[in-house]
C-alpha cells in the first residue's frame, strides 16, 4: 500500500484540497481517499471535521459520475448503505474543505490472485 498525504498546495491553503485530490485521482484513477471525519455515535451523522475531534475514518472513490462515501460505521455497517454518492456540498465539507486528515490510498503494484 502506497500511501500520500493530500493537502494544500501553501502553508496558508493547507485545507484547501480540491486541486490535490483532482490530481491524485488524475494520476490514480483506482485509488481512494481515507479520510478522517466526526461521527455522531448516537445518530450515525457524518460531519467533515472542524473544531471537533475527528473520531471515525472512511473511505472516498471516485467514478465516471462522481465522487462516493464508503462507510463502514457501526450505524450502517453490513445493512446495504455504506456506499452513497456525494453532493457537491457533501464532498467540498468532507474533502475539499476540511482540517480533517487525508490520505490518497493506492497499491503499490499489482496483485496477481
Amino acid at each position: 500500500l502506497k500511501i500520500k498525504p493530500i493537502i494544500g498546495s501553501s502553508v496558508s491553503s493547507i485545507y484547501q484540497r480540491k486541486t490535490a485530490v483532482e490530481l491524485f485521482f488524475k494520476n490514480n484513477p483506482q485509488g481512494v481517499l481515507q479520510v478522517s471525519v466526526c461521527l455522531n455515535m448516537e445518530t450515525g451523522d457524518i460531519s467533515g471535521a472542524s473544531k471537533e475531534t475527528p473520531n471515525h475514518f472512511i473511505i472516498i472513490f471516485k467514478r465516471d459520475d462522481g465522487f462516493y462515501i464508503a462507510d463502514t460505521s457501526q450505524r450502517n455497517n453490513g445493512d446495504g448503505n455504506h456506499i452513497t454518492k456525494l453532493t457537491e456540498t457533501r464532498i467540498n465539507d468532507l474533502v475539499f474543505n476540511t482540517v480533517g486528515i487525508i490520505s490518497g490510498l493506492t497499491l503499490k503494484e499489482s496483485l496477481s490472485l
